[in-house]
């Protein structure tokens, strides 16, 4: 194989297009779907506190005599709770100059690189919400720092044995050692479930990351779907569409879970808005006051008052050009 003589070649031309797709791929992973899962409050000062109540326990033995005496129980008032008010940024900075060029996939690279700081700011937000942080109140050296997810976890923690629940209502927990991280499997994660369960949670969601959920993939828990990739009567293509159409199933269930929600939460806002802003009230009370009372006779008076005052103001008023015609009149 050679060459033909003299033919030109794309290695002999300088002047050949470049050939670069008008188009930027992102190829970093960029969920966060503990933010998206739990609801929004507002928050109004630096501080913000909220309250909590836990019910009695059940008490089976709750029997009474007829005409029984009450003996006063214990009653208790609700929990005050608080989370600082974390600040977190990230910033950009591009040349006016940069602006002005054509950029291949890009119409304006600070728009563009806004964008992705923006994902990267909420990639470091899940992560500070999900980690074991202990709040921090701050100072004019010192950032705030709330309490994250992982510090709130008390009383239903799987910690190992190394481990253990914060100690105090706004540190941080206590993590296992290296030396007593535990495998993750289905008895441990029931386990967590259950607790929660017990404890007036409804756990319907689980965040691990790549290795785990491969482990969780594992547990016999999802046996529909392994029934049906290990049933040799149906072809591969009836199987990829049956697990298709379950994902699906499960996911549109979760995300119909996640509408719900964030509906409850607006409902609830604009119930609060109803109750605490909108709602009538009586902002003065009324009180009884002295008044004359009306009669024909002092009608009659006052009239006749009004009227006479007006004839004064009348005839000083014409007073001065009944004289001046008077005075034209003998001339």
């Amino acid at each position: 194989m050679a060459k033909v003589t003299n033919a030109v070649a794309t290695y002999d031309v300088p002047i050949n297009k470049e050939d670069l797709s008008d188009a930027v791929y992102r190829i970093s992973p960029v969920d966060t779907p503990f933010m998206s899962a739990v609801p929004r409050a507002k928050a109004a000062a630096v501080l913000h506190e909220w309250s909590t109540d836990a019910v009695d326990t059940t008490n089976t033995a709750n029997a009474r005599l007829e005409g029984d005496a009450l003996n006063r129980a214990t009653s208790t008032s609700p929990a005050r709770r608080q989370n600082y008010c974390q600040i977190s940024s990230r910033d950009a900075t591009v040349t006016g100059t940069q602006r002005a060029v054509n950029p291949a996939g890009i119409d304006d690279m600070m728009a563009y690189q806004m964008s992705k700081k923006s994902l990267a700011l909420r990639k470091d937000m899940e992560a500070i919400l999900l980690s074991n942080q202990g709040q921090v109140a701050g100072d004019t050296t010192t950032a705030r720092k709330l309490r994250a997810f992982n510090a709130w976890i008390g009383g239903n923690g799987s910690r190992g044995p190394n481990g253990a629940d914060s100690t105090a209502a706004t540190a941080a927990a206590t993590d296992g050692t290296a030396g007593d991280i535990r495998t993750l499997s289905e008895a441990l994660l029931k386990d967590a479930v259950k607790d929660a369960f017990d404890d007036g949670g409804e756990p319907s969601l689980v965040l691990v990351g790549s290795f785990n959920k491969q482990v969780i993939s594992g547990f016999a828990g999802r046996a529909s779907q392994q029934t049906i990739v290990a049933n040799k009567t149906i072809s591969s293509t009836d199987k990829l569409i049956a697990l298709s159409n379950l994902n699906t199933t499960i996911s549109f269930s979760e995300q119909r879970r996640g509408t719900v929600q964030q509906e409850l939460f607006q409902n609830q806002q604009l119930l609060s808005l109803a109750e605490n802003v909108e709602k009538s009230k009586i902002v003065q009370g009324a009180l009884a006051s002295k008044t004359t009372a009306t009669s024909r006779r002092n009608a009659a008076l006052i009239g006749g008052l009004i009227g006479l005052l007006l004839g004064a103001l009348a005839a000083s008023i014409a007073d001065p050009f009944l004289q001046r015609r008077a005075a034209r009149s003998a001339a």
